[in-house]
């Protein structure tokens, strides 16, 4: 079984488009996970949660953030179903739609990696073909970032993966452990998955693996516009950045592994991102 955790806050046209794309394609099981106190859903969503194997969860108040959404998503599955090493959690954003035979091709590497491999997608541009994601290799000492998906490798072997269409075996998972949450609100993606290969695990980005993503510029998440002075203080200290400082820390100790090495890192991580502000 497949258990498919879609976090999402106030985005319900985009949640129902994914939906919709997902059913066409798979009977697996979706958890929903709104982080809102509301009750108010569109009509449309819920003839989709009720006709479908949908569960539909509210659980915060715009403060769970990704990475406690996940975390409550992968909870209540082990909560509420019988889980075997066969099972994997797949994370989806609610931004995307996936490719064709998204399902058919996960199920191919799922069963070809087994228990010892987490994979993801490659996440394209909705609106055009450049690749947004496709599996990042990192300078483990001089925080350089270098996004491998430009070759034209089947599986390319990587550092860190995106949480947009990544694969997680339930074996990886009850190893690991959860999230790193409350520690790190958003983009808690990267510091997972370094923990993951930490663990002895492979990482590996799969090139027919596709996902389409209506790129936006959203609150300092995965920006591609200057840094502006001004915005100093949201840029490093607000918690829905992706710069936050206290995220690129635990970003830094996932990826390293000792004291010298993660000051080393953190500290051209630091220097790289504010190089954005020039």
């Amino acid at each position: 079984m497949i258990y498919i955790l879609i976090p999402t806050f106030n985005r319900y046209q985009l949640l129902i488009r994914l939906l919709e794309n997902v059913l066409d394609q798979s009977c697996e099981l979706i958890i929903v996970l709104v982080d809102e106190s509301t009750d108010k859903l569109p009509r449309k969503l819920k003839e989709i949660i009720s006709q479908n194997r949908i569960h539909h969860l509210n659980i915060g108040d715009n403060n769970f953030f990704w990475n406690g959404c996940v975390n409550l998503g992968v909870n209540y599955v082990i909560r509420n179903f019988d889980i075997d090493r066969s099972d994997s959690i797949l994370l989806l954003n609610d931004d995307l739609v996936i490719g064709e035979n998204f399902f058919k091709i996960l199920r191919k590497y799922r069963n070809k990696f087994g228990d010892n491999t987490a994979f993801g997608s490659v996440v394209y541009n909705a609106k055009g073909d450049d690749i947004i994601d496709g599996g990042v290799r990192v300078n483990k000492w001089l925080a350089k970032i270098s996004n491998k998906a430009q070759n034209n490798d089947k599986e390319i072997h990587v550092d860190v993966l995106s949480g947009r269409g990544v694969c997680y075996p339930m074996r990886i998972i009850q190893q690991v452990g959860s999230f790193n949450f409350p520690s790190i609100k958003q983009s808690g993606d990267w510091e997972y998955s370094a923990r993951v290969k930490k663990h002895g695990f492979d990482l590996i980005c799969i090139r027919e693996l596709k996902v389409y993503l209506d790129y936006q510029e959203t609150f300092y998440i995965n920006t591609t516009k200057k840094l502006l002075i001004r915005d100093f203080k949201n840029i490093f200290f607000n918690e829905k950045s992706c710069y936050n400082l206290k995220s690129r820390y635990y970003i830094a100790k996932a990826l390293t592994i000792n004291k010298l090495q993660l000051g080393i890192y953190l500290f051209f991580d630091i220097i790289r991102i504010s190089s954005r502000f020039l």
